[in-house]
């Protein structure tokens, strides 16, 4: 009688372990199922939000872009302008140091001309009087030469 307990409490021993290893080797694929699904999730939840992030980060470096490209054209604009502005008055100082220059050697010619005028009068002037008395001078000479005969 005890020979067939100890058989039966060994055989329901042996099931009892059968059961309990059967079992932990079910949870075990259970968790390790889940962990590979957890595990799944995330790296599709991190892939989701990695390229969410690229795409934010692609775009704020479009903007960034953009924005210097457009602070560089204002700024050559600036430039261009400012270029612009300096070239014309330096251009208007050109023009009116020309004019001056014609001013003054139109004044310098006017002068010469005026100059070579009241000269020229006062040749002829000093030609008649010098006529005059070479006239004066025959006539005293005509005189004397007439008194002498």
């Amino acid at each position: 009688h005890k020979e067939a307990t100890a058989a039966i409490l060994d055989r329901k021993l042996r099931e009892a372990q059968d059961d309990m290893e059967n079992n932990f080797q079910r949870q075990l694929r259970e968790t390790q199922d889940g962990t590979e699904g957890t595990v799944t999730q995330l790296q599709e939840s991190l892939d989701v939000r990695i390229t969410s992030v690229s795409t934010d980060l692609m775009a704020r470096l479009e903007q960034v872009t953009t924005g210097v490209e457009e602070k560089v054209r204002a700024l050559a604009n600036t430039n261009q302008t400012t270029l612009t502005a300096a070239q014309a008055a330096q251009d208007a100082q050109v023009s009116a140091l020309q004019d001056s220059v014609r001013q003054s050697i139109s004044r310098a010619v006017s002068d010469v001309d005026s100059r070579c005028s009241a000269a020229s009068a006062e040749v002829v002037r000093c030609r008649e009087e010098i006529r005059q008395q070479l006239a004066d001078a025959r006539k005293e000479v005509d005189g004397k030469l007439t008194d002498h005969k």
